[in-house]
């Protein structure tokens, strides 16, 4: 169990901290961070989302268990943060909030963590639970817009339907179920761009990780920090496990839903603080703070995999 935990969780630390001590020793420009992430947000992720969505059987994807028992696992912290948040805090700064706390980095840490554990099948749940969150930041950017004065119900809708339509992490494997569904036939070299461009995904994700967080200067609050990070890294895959007691799925599945829900904060949580000026020291320190507190809870979550699912198989076995 030591060498699946050292297999899953070292490496992925292990680059961003290599992108850290790159930052520390300015051996890259300032933005480094920046181009890193926007390559992985236009370019490899989408590739690799969509690559994974078209070469499976439609019935494979449609997994209508996981996603409403990821639904649900996401919906539940976000109501109770947004309730605790909006009490003392304004609309975008709640908003954004309670997507960081609720919104685990399922694209950036999912793939190389849950890689690692259960093969490169894992790509089916980290592409529908990242299509999710997407659908979540529309519906937040929606009640941002709501809660501004003089806003009219249609700026609201043409709104948030930019948002889902300009983001390629909802365009890609969109298009990838189309492709799915109709058996249209890739082409071997394009499948083979794809394969190679979305491999670098997971690597340039961590090595871009470790240089935010080395580069923002996060002050910590601490009661907000010890209540947010209680919804994040503990009540949220505890809600699965209950989830998943009511409604029950194959252990690939459970697997891959405890996992997922236990990881950190995700990156895009800090740049939706930049975007509406809200909630960006808080952002930073959920972000760095979840991320190293995550190493204790997931070597944890690994250890109870075997327990709570005998018969999972597990590639780092």
């Amino acid at each position: 169990m030591l060498h699946i935990i050292i297999m899953a969780i070292v490496p992925t630390f292990l680059i961003m901290g290599c992108g850290a001590l790159s930052t520390k020793l300015k051996n890259f420009p300032s933005d480094t961070d920046t181009a890193l992430n926007d390559f992985v947000f236009y370019f490899a992720m989408p590739f690799l989302l969509f690559i994974s969505m078209a070469t499976t059987p439609i019935d494979e994807i449609l997994n209508w268990h996981f996603i409403f028992v990821y639904f649900l696992a996401a919906l539940i912290p976000f109501i109770i943060a947004l309730l605790w948040l909006w009490r003392s805090n304004s609309p975008p700064k709640s908003i954004v909030l309670a997507l960081g706390i609720s919104s685990p980095n399922v694209a950036y840490m999912g793939i190389p963590v849950l890689t690692t554990l259960l093969g490169g099948q894992v790509l089916i749940p980290i592409t529908l639970a990242t299509v999710m969150f997407c659908l979540f930041m529309a519906i937040g950017v929606v009640i941002i817009e709501i809660s501004k004065p003089d806003t009219s119900l249609l700026h609201v809708i043409r709104n948030g339907m930019l948002s889902l339509i300009k983001n390629p992490l909802i365009v890609a494997p969109v298009l990838g179920i189309l492709v799915s569904i109709f058996h249209i036939q890739i082409p071997q070299v394009f499948a083979h761009i794809c394969n190679v461009v979305g491999a670098t995904a997971g690597p340039c994700a961590l090595f871009a990780i470790g240089e935010t967080l080395m580069r923002r200067k996060a002050q910590f609050e601490i009661k907000f920090l010890s209540i947010a990070l209680l919804l994040k890294l503990i009540l949220q895959p505890m809600l699965v496990l209950i989830i998943l007691y009511f409604i029950p799925m194959n252990p690939f599945w459970s697997a891959s839903t405890f996992i997922l829900t236990g990881l950190p904060t995700l990156m895009i949580c800090y740049i939706l603080a930049q975007q509406f000026n809200a909630g960006l020291n808080e952002a930073a320190s959920l972000i760095l703070i979840s991320t190293l507190g995550s190493v204790v809870t997931l070597s944890i979550m690994i250890m109870l995999l075997p327990h709570l699912w005998p018969t999972l198989t597990m590639v780092s076995r």
